[in-house]
């Protein structure tokens, strides 16, 4: 969610934004699951990568994707 203000000061960021994102059903396990395990918000980045690549990878090129695929 951005404001008014930063989409007009920030077309390109506001665009960004715009097209990445989850469901709040998605939000609630991810943060359920960092209740659970003590977790981080780094130890939630790590899963949330390795377990939820369907969403991730439509944010960001084909290239991008094979490069944190392959660090992780």
């Amino acid at each position: 969610m951005t404001t008014e203000t930063f989409s007009q000061t920030e077309p390109q960021a506001f665009e960004y934004f715009s097209t990445r994102g989850f469901t709040n059903q998605e939000m609630s396990t991810l943060l359920a699951w960092m209740e659970d395990n003590q977790a981080d918000e780094e130890a939630a980045m790590y899963y949330f990568l390795e377990h939820y690549p369907h969403i991730w990878k439509a944010w960001v090129s084909d290239e991008v994707a094979s490069k944190v695929s392959a660090a992780l």
